[in-house]
């Protein structure tokens, strides 16, 4: 019996050792050509993870440099941090679903150039999180120090909606739900070329907060922005926008105070003799 019981225990004390290093060594790089393979597949754009730590106690997973590239193999997103937990149920589906609380820097989108659309976030914290491919939901998220550059070209095309319809092939996607956002201490520019002279604008010091309630046909989002016009135009800008999903009413509310834009301006030439 005594021989039978320290047999047992050896046994027992093997196997917690190989699935130590096995977890620990071997689980990483698995992991690392799993999730490469799933999300390339399921996109169709080729993902690539530098590092993966994982830890098969607590099925944590932190990546390294995690890199998205677009159609035309340029990167389009770029996560230097990414830790998450993995949901081994996720692991029978070969549907990677990770979820917890997450903090992600160094998120960047590709430098503009040419009328590309430019979104760099120094810091975003999410909880509630839960992501999977073509999918992701947050309940709340906070954003810092992010920047966005805008352009309209000459024939008036936003920049904006190119890049949408790039990232999201089926635009009927539900591809991020959440439920708050808020953003602190952001910078827009915006550069106008189909008005003459071209115009640019830029706010610094943006705060945002954007709330959604319900689904897509019950509920509603609001958002509340407040920024300063970097000079000439200077002053301060307040917008307020509600739409009630059910029949698509918006509401959208704007004040400004201590705005000087250029005599010669466009936007001001438009806005004579309104209040």
């Amino acid at each position: 019996m005594r021989k039978i019981l320290w047999t047992t225990l050896a046994v027992l004390l093997a196997g917690i050792v190989l699935y130590t290093l096995a977890g620990f060594a071997l689980a990483p790089q698995l992991v690392k050509r799993w999730i490469e393979a799933v999300v390339t597949a399921d996109s169709g754009r080729r993902l690539e993870a530098e590092a993966i730590a994982f830890n098969p106690y607590t099925f944590e997973v932190s990546f390294t440099n995690l890199t998205l590239y677009d159609r035309e193999n340029k990167t389009a997103f770029s996560i230097r941090q990414f830790d998450s937990v993995l949901d081994p149920r996720s692991l029978s589906r070969r549907q990677p679903t990770f979820s917890g609380s997450v903090e992600l820097t160094g998120i960047e989108s590709s430098p503009a150039s040419g009328g590309e659309f430019y979104l760099a976030v120094n810091r975003l914290t999410a909880d509630g999180v839960a992501l999977q491919p073509g999918a992701a939901s947050v309940e709340t998220m906070r954003i810092d120090g992010p920047e966005m550059r805008l352009a309209r070209s000459g024939t008036g095309e936003l920049n904006l909606p190119p890049m949408l319809k790039q990232l999201l092939p089926n635009t009927s996607a539900s591809w991020l739900r959440f439920t708050s956002i808020e953003v602190n201490e952001g910078r827009v520019q915006f550069f106008d070329e189909a008005v003459s002279p071209a115009t640019q604008f830029e706010a610094d010091a943006v705060t945002a907060r954007i709330d959604v309630s319900g689904g897509e046909s019950t509920g509603s989002t609001a958002a509340t922005v407040q920024g300063r016009l970097a000079e000439p135009a200077g002053g301060d800008v307040d917008v307020e926008w509600r739409r009630n999903h059910g029949n698509r009413d918006t509401e959208i509310a704007i004040a400004a105070s201590g705005v000087a834009l250029p005599a010669l301006s466009p936007y001001a030439a438009a806005i004579v003799g309104r209040a």
